[in-house]
């Protein structure tokens, strides 16, 4: 504060200011730190000077008050001015009248402020100048705005010595006004108590009022007596004054108080305010004479209370009571008042004999009080005089007509300022808005509704009580808020700022910052602070927040308006509140972009003078609405709000009604855009004719252009009745979606695989359009977004506003562009969790997942699904040719330039290649080939080209072009359209990533098919070529660089990279590498070979931490260049970027295998032999492949993502690989009978390398000797080399046998991956299992024989036995069944052996139920109690056992109930689901368990009925359905025939509608409950609400538990 009074160069302090330096680091500034804080060198010395001369002038006075107070010490006088008192006729006789602990003396002082530093006493005067100047700027007298007293910019310099909590001028409350909103903050100083008078100036007089210990009636007579003896003193003396109760009222020569003199202390709350006003109305008679009570009455205001908070903005329980004298001319006339006052005398109060109050500079006198008689009367006579004169110059002070006011239309400047000019807020120049705001009152909160109605980017809150009484509290019901602090926008360094606003959902719902933490937070870091706490403690954060928002991806300067709230009055120069003000005023450069509302003209003041000295007050009336009321701004607000969205949306209904979908619940559901029933229905833009016009002139060509089609283009089409044009593929679109709710599972995908820029998006949306009344219709914004996310929301929006929990509207849910048919089922995965996780009833689908698909084979892509699916080519119908001719002449009409609508007009031309290269070659014409905007264009087109949905933000454009940021100040900051070339301005679409998450603007090429016409042109022109295009954008550092768009542009560069094509994807061919690789890879020329491994390498240079980059240039090394230990170098850095990825391991474990192939080529080695170094080789080449491959299993089953079997595969190849080679070894030869078969004894483990025999002549000895020691130093991989194949392939069975995937397109992807494991086990059978004659085996065990027979046959594992059933071999498992007994199967046989049997048999009764060599039931059953036993005991690690259990232990009316069988049944369920979960958990997601038996009808083994045979006995397979169809939908349970097969059971709904316990009945006739839970394949079919159904069902045996099919009512069967 003192560095303003001795230094007035406002840049240099503001300097000193940015750096916090303090009074001790000024006193000892030299000229080096100055010019090092950026002070020029003659400013520097110039206030070097000034601070020298200021500190020796200091120091004299220190001096001169040092030897005062010395002579005052010696002469024992006090250095206060001795005032007169008051009269001393009360008396305090009592304890009543002592217990009011307060003084009536009116003479105080102010105390001072200090700097802290070695020098604070000597700058106490000056210190208390510069405060008598601040206090005189914070008053509210008319000479608030003298130039000539300068404030303070900020007191972050200062640190206040003061015994209690920070402490700051403030001004009183505005005189005479009872409902203003002005509110005091605790602490605070109000001006000294005033002595001269103007007559309209209010005098103020403060008064403590804690009357600690008095009763009421003695708290209500002190009351009176202060607020009448004030009174008569400003009537006499003609002036208007104001008294104060709660304020601090030090008396100089009394006792050091604990409050300074002026401070708001406040008043406790009880709760009766009333009795102030009504103590005063009653006593008038009491203190006046009788013909003076009207004149005190029309003087005498009734009390005010204004409220007091906390300096940290929390609402005390205390006010400060006020009252107001206005004694006018007109009241008062020529009159001297004489008032009484009441003293406590003997037990009650009696008024004494009457004053004369005169009020004599700060204090009240009375003229009667002095004990002269003489000088009483005299000072009667001069009083009558003089209140002739005040009464007359008050007169002319009244008279004095006022100055009219110029009063701004500030409605239209308000509609002007928050719109930049605009009409209304859908078209705002603005595209976000920023709210600060401090504490409202309660009277305020109902003029603040306008806050609902606009889409607030962030909401900056400086009252810590809003969430629970402030505008929080009113705005929450009514709109999605999420309630942060600063600290979450800073704390996180390390995340860039897209990763921020993800994380905080920024633009998708406004974020609630609480900038002073929140009172109802009980954590130390989110508490209210002070000012003076706060500038320590939070300022950074609240500065590190401001520029947060104002970074140029966030809000762009040009488009961004921050909206100040000033509803409490600032008067604290170290306020949070104005400190951000002063941060946006520095991000933004000025005010422009800032909107000031105040709602009175006296706040309006308050702000500008705390403001001033930063800010000109022109300034900031330029951007201020200062004189309207909040009711006002309220009103014109309503005015200018969303003219385009309705004022109510709604959504269709179970019942056929509609109910409302309120804005708050909407704004919640942010990863998904609703269409409501009343879709662009009843908006305020359509009332107006001419904006709605312009409104559907910039949709419509917007659309037409390129941009994405908009629920509003079919509003226009039904407005005018012209309409949309329909595809063809509409109708049969629509009767698929129809056909769908047909079906009995909760969720159902309809597809439509669709060409780029064929219209399939449009198409899409248009089947929504005209479905929007019949269901409830949405889209996935961001495709990419958390999946579960997504389903909470959309099974949110399947219940949204039902009277009947157990009814629900159907949700048609579009998602559009995904690259994986496997992300739709996913998705369709987690909707089906959240639905029965929400207890829906269904019997039909809660949702039709409508998915929209790019392929590059459309045709290809449907025949996979092609009952589900629609397809849409780059051809249009002779009936759509007439449609788009029609349609061109409407549009010809109304628009103009219709050679810009390039998208519209390529497919009116029909995708016609020569109209496109034509169109395109004249919009590139004049473009040169070295200019910026070329290479956008190139970057765009490669991008768009070979990348879905790729794009560049606008930001990133701006950078690129070289277009600043900084606004410049007279011309204003250059726009993107500005520099963009014509060219560009013709091919580019600017569009908002509505789709993704709203945060930014992007720019794209307007057609895909531009796009790749582009990269032709550049190539043929310019001899531009993709390689060098993408070579220039991986070395574009603006691109990369920090900000918003940036995550989107490195991942739409990696795909770019990385991503290869695939036919089960729609694209037209499967490739090693990503389209762009390999078309670079295939330019002619020698030099062009290595460009593909060029351009991946600068690739790992832009992005060094991303392994799928070195895993994409490994495999480049691998595949296409054979060198192999340069990807192993690529390999091992993939690894280290990311250790825990299946497919980095899998990647190095096939360039061990590749050179393994090609180190060792079996045509070499078959003519030549493997030599000794060759083996080694191998031996080192296999083991490595192996040991990656085995890593790559582990992590597969630990990823959440469906099981990565590459790495099964790529083991059993190699090792069979591997196997071939060593049967070419002198050792193994393979054309040896017995060096074959000592092989695979050796690899079975059942013979050692000291038993293999060498050879018999001298050549091979040595090399034998050798082969045998390098064999020697691998066993540990050669012993487990056939354990470890074996089972690799019986895990890939399985998973193919006992589960299946999850949709259409998937079981044929499934199929493909079964090819290759039929082929291996072929393999592995033809090395390792021998035919042999029984004539001519002599000496091989019977036993060895039968089991080499039985694993030949596959009868060796669970999986190879079912697929014998479901290949129909019957002769293959009764010889399977003939063997096992020729072995001899009893009860101490081996698990795997006893199950196997019996399973066997259970098939071979499928086959042929009069099979001789079946055995008898009972003993199967009790080999199935031996072999759960067993495995239970072993702790048997897979579910088969416990599989064959479920089956044999569950009752039937012919089975009957025994207690051990029910025991075993539950352990049995327990540990199969167990198991089965801990083997194939992971592909939960995309495969679910295969029912491959059925309870059947009758007894012993009849009763387990194959699904095969289900299959083959109903009628309904030659309806026309698919099998896949039929099941799906249920129908074929439903089949007379199959129903006379299969059991009906009775069960109970369990209470939490999860699952059904199943009954049985006993002999008795009663029912018995099994302790088993069956869930139904359809949950939906189960009742919600808890209730508890009886139910009959079929059950069917997998794997994974028990399964209910056709789950019905029991009362319906």
């Amino acid at each position: 504060m003192w560095l303003w009074h001795w230094h007035d160069e406002p840049k240099d302090i503001n300097k000193l200011y940015d750096h916090e330096c303090t009074g001790v680091f000024l006193e000892i500034l030299d000229q080096n730190i100055l010019q090092a804080l950026g002070l020029l060198l003659i400013p520097s010395l110039i206030l070097i000077k000034k601070r020298d001369l200021f500190l020796d002038k200091m120091k004299a006075q220190q001096r001169k008050l040092s030897g005062a107070k010395k002579k005052a010490k010696k002469s024992g006088n006090s250095h206060m001015i001795n005032k007169p008192e008051e009269s001393k006729t009360r008396k305090c006789t009592t304890n009543k009248q002592a217990g009011l602990n307060e003084s009536t003396n009116d003479d105080k002082n102010v105390s001072g402020t200090h700097l802290v530093g070695s020098n604070s006493d000597l700058l106490m005067d000056e210190t208390e100048m510069m405060g008598s100047r601040t206090t005189k700027a914070c008053s509210s007298s008319k000479h608030q705005g003298d130039k000539k007293n300068p404030q303070v910019p900020n007191e972050r310099t200062l640190n206040f010595e003061i015994p209690s909590s920070h402490r700051f001028h403030c001004s009183p409350h505005p005189f005479d006004e009872m409902h203003s909103r002005n509110r005091y903050i605790q602490g605070s100083v109000l001006p000294p108590e005033s002595g001269k008078t103007n007559y309209l100036d209010p005098v103020h007089e403060y008064k403590l009022f804690e009357c600690l210990d008095a009763d009421e009636e003695s708290k209500m007579k002190k009351f009176c007596n202060e607020v009448f003896r004030f009174a008569g003193g400003c009537m006499n003396r003609r002036t208007n004054g104001t008294i104060h109760f709660g304020v601090g009222d030090k008396m100089p020569g009394k006792q050091e108080s604990r409050y300074i003199h002026g401070e708001v202390v406040g008043v406790q709350d009880d709760g009766s305010r009333d009795k102030f006003g009504d103590c005063l109305k009653k006593n008038f008679t009491k203190y006046f004479e009788k013909d003076d009570v009207d004149d005190a009455k029309d003087c005498v205001r009734p009390p005010r209370f204004v409220e007091i908070n906390s300096q940290a903005q929390i609402t005390l329980n205390k006010h400060v009571i006020e009252v107001d004298i206005v004694p006018t001319s007109t009241t008062c006339g020529n009159k001297v008042y004489r008032t009484k006052q009441m003293d406590y005398v003997e037990g009650k109060w009696e008024a004494d004999k009457g004053h004369i109050y005169l009020r004599d500079g700060p204090s009240t006198t009375d003229i009667l009080a002095n004990q002269n008689e003489r000088i009483r009367f005299d000072s009667c006579v001069k009083l009558k005089d003089d209140v002739q004169k005040w009464k007359k110059e008050r007169q002319s002070k009244e008279d004095i007509p006022k100055v009219p006011v110029k009063r701004e239309d500030e409605g239209r400047k308000l509609a002007m300022l928050l719109t930049g000019g605009r009409s209304t807020l859908d078209n705002s120049l603005y595209k976000a808005h920023i709210l600060v705001v401090n504490k409202a009152t309660k009277d305020q909160l109902k003029d603040l509704e306008f806050v609902k109605n606009i889409n607030w980017l962030a909401v900056l809150d400086f009252d810590p009580e809003s969430n629970v009484s402030g505008l929080c509290s009113i705005v929450r019901p009514e709109k999605a808020v999420n309630l942060h602090f600063p600290r979450q926008y800073v704390e996180n360094d390390n995340k860039d700022i897209e990763t921020v606003v993800t994380d905080l959902h920024l633009y998708k719902q406004t974020s609630w910052i609480f900038c002073n933490g929140r009172a109802d937070m009980l954590d130390t870091r989110d508490k209210p602070m002070d000012p003076k706490e706060f500038l320590k403690k939070r300022s950074k954060e609240l500065r590190n927040l401001v520029q947060f928002l104002c970074h140029k991806d966030i809000t762009p300067s040009e488009r961004v308006i921050v909206v100040f709230l000033v509803l409490l009055e600032v008067q604290d120069p170290i306020d949070p509140f104005l400190e951000t003000f002063i941060n946006f005023y520095q991000e933004f450069g000025g005010l422009e972009g800032v909107l000031v509302i105040t709602g009175s003209a006296e706040t309006f003041q308050s702000w500008t003078n705390i403001a001033k000295p930063r800010v000109t007050e022109e300034e900031l009336q330029s951007r201020s609405i200062s004189r309207s009321s909040l009711q006002h701004v309220n009103c014109t607000v309503q005015k200018i709000k969303s003219g385009t969205r309705s004022d109510k949306r709604y959504l269709r209904t179970s019942s056929g009604t509609d109910c409302e979908l309120k804005a708050a619940d909407e704004e919640f559901l942010s990863s998904i855009k609703i269409l409501c029933s009343n879709e662009c229905e009843g908006t305020a833009v359509e009332l107006q004719k001419e904006e709605f016009e312009e409104f559907k002139k910039i949709r419509e060509e917007a659309f037409y252009r390129g941009d994405k089609v908009s629920p509003w283009n079919f509003y226009f089409a039904e407005k005018t009745g012209k309409a949309f044009i329909k595809r063809d593929q509409f109708d049969s679109l629509v009767e698929r979606i129809e056909s769908a709710m047909a079906c009995d599972v909760a969720v159902k995908t309809v597809n439509i695989f669709h060409h780029p820029g064929c219209g399939g998006t449009t198409l899409a949306w248009h089947v929504l359009w005209h479905l929007k009344k019949k269901y409830r219709c949405a889209a996935v914004k961001d495709n990419e977004h958390d999946y579960q996310e997504i389903s909470k929301q959309v099974v949110e929006l399947l219940t949204y506003g039902e009277a009947d929990p157990d009814v629900y509207t159907p949700v048609v849910l579009l998602i559009d562009d995904l690259e994986e048919l496997e992300n739709v089922n996913n998705l369709a995965y987690h909707i089906r969790s959240f639905a029965y996780e929400s207890k829906v009833h269904f019997e039909t689908p809660v949702v039709i997942i409508l998915n929209c698909m790019r392929s590059q084979n459309p045709i290809g892509s449907q025949k996979n699904s092609i009952l589900e699916s629609v397809h849409l080519e780059q051809q249009l119908s002779t009936n759509e040719k007439h449609l788009f001719e029609e349609k061109l002449k409407e549009i010809k009409k109304e628009h103009k330039e219709i050679e810009t609508f390039l998208s519209f007009m390529i497919m009116k031309e029909n995708f016609d290649e020569e109209y496109i290269q034509k169109a395109v070659g004249n919009m590139l014409k004049g473009i040169e080939r070295e200019t910026k905007d070329t290479k956008l264009i190139s970057y765009l087109a490669l991008l768009n080209h070979y990348v879905k949905n790729s794009c560049i933000s606008v930001s990133k454009c701006e950078a690129l072009l070289g277009i600043s940021t900084v606004k410049q100040a007279f011309w204003g900051k250059e726009t993107l359209e500005e520099v963009l070339s014509s060219q560009a301005r013709l091919l580019l679409i600017r569009f908002r990533m509505d789709e993704v998450n709203g945060t930014y603007e992007s720019m794209k090429i307007n057609h895909p098919l531009v796009a790749l016409q582009i990269l032709k042109i550049l190539k043929a022109d310019f001899a531009i070529w993709q390689g060098d295009i993408a070579k220039d954008l991986l070395e574009e550092d603006c691109l990369f660089e920090a900000g918003m768009g940036r995550s989107l542009i490195e991942r739409d560069v990696r795909r770019l990279m990385v991503t290869r094509q695939r036919k089960q994807r729609g694209d037209d061919r499967n490739t090693l590498f990503s389209p762009l690789i390999e078309e670079v890879r295939n330019y002619p020329g020698p030099i062009n070979e290595k460009r593909g491994k060029l351009l991946l390498i600068a690739a790992t240079h832009r992005f060094p931490k991303h392994a799928i980059i070195a895993q994409a240039l490994a495999r480049y090394c691998d595949i296409e260049e054979n060198n192999f230990e340069e990807a192993q170098v690529w390999g091992n850095k993939a690894i280290d970027l990311n250790p825990q990825s299946s497919y980095i391991m899998d990647t190095n474990g096939q360039i061990f295998k590749h050179q393994l192939k090609k180190s060792c080529v079996l045509e070499d080695v078959s003519g030549e032999g493997l030599s000794v170094q060759q083996l080694k080789r191998a031996l080192e080449l296999a083991s490595k492949a192996s040991h990656f491959f085995k890593q790559a299993q582990e992590l597969a089953k630990k990823e959440d993502d469906d099981l990565n079997t590459s790495g099964f595969h790529g083991d059993v190849e190699t090792s069979l690989y591997f196997i071939e080679l060593l049967s070419y070894n002198v050792v193994f030869d393979k054309t040896n009978p017995i060096k074959k078969n000592t092989l695979v004894k050796y690899l079975k483990g059942e013979c050692d390398l000291s038993r293999i025999p060498t050879a018999g002549d001298d050549e091979k000895e040595e090399e034998t000797k050798e082969t045998v020691q390098v064999l020697e130093r691998h066993e540990s991989y050669l012993r487990s080399l056939q354990s470890s194949l074996k089972g690799n392939l019986e895990l890939l069975e399985s998973i193919h046998t006992f589960s299946k995937a999850r949709g259409s397109e998937n079981e044929l992807e499934d199929d493909k991956n079964n090819h290759p494991t039929k082929k291996y086990f072929h393999q592995y059978l033809n090395i390792f299992i021998s035919d042999f004659d029984a004539s001519k085996a002599k000496g091989v065990a019977t036993k060895y024989i039968s089991k080499n027979k039985i694993e030949k046959m596959s009868g060796d594992r669970f999986s190879g036995l079912y697929k014998l059933l479901l290949d129909g071999k019957a002769t293959d498992v009764e010889a399977i069944v003939r063997e096992y007994q020729k072995i001899g199967i009893t009860s101490t046989s081996e698990i795997r052996e006893k199950q196997n049997y019996v399973f066997a048999c259970v098939i071979l009764h499928c086959f042929n139920k009069k099979s001789k060599h079946l055995p008898c039931y009972q003993e199967l059953v009790s080999l199935v109690k031996g072999v759960v036993k067993d495995a239970k005991q072993k702790e048997w690690r897979h579910p088969d056992p416990f599989f064959l259990g479920s089956m044999f232990f569950m009752p039937n009316k012919c089975h009957p109930i025994n207690n051990d069988d029910i025991i075993l049944l539950k352990d049995c369920t327990e540990m199969m689901r167990r198991l089965y979960r801990r083997n194939f958990g992971s592909r939960l997601r995309t495969r679910q368990p295969l029912v491959i038996f059925f309870l059947g009808k009758g007894e012993g083994l009849t009763r387990i009925l194959p699904r095969s045979k289900i299959d083959k006995v109903s009628e309904l397979k030659n309806s026309g359905k698919s099998l896949k169809l039929l099941w799906q939908s249920g129908e074929i349970l439903r089949d007379q025939k199959v129903q006379d097969l299969l059991l009906r059971v009775r069960g109970v709904t369990s209470e939490e509608g999860q699952h059904i316990c199943v009954n049985f009945g006993l002999p008795t006739g009663e029912d018995h409950q099994l302790p088993i839970h069956i869930r139904p394949v359809n949950p939906g079919q189960l009742r919600r609400g808890r209730s508890i159904e009886s139910v009959s069902f079929f059950i069917g045996f997998s794997l994974d538990g028990f399964l209910a099919y056709d789950v019905i009512s029991f009362s319906m069967t």
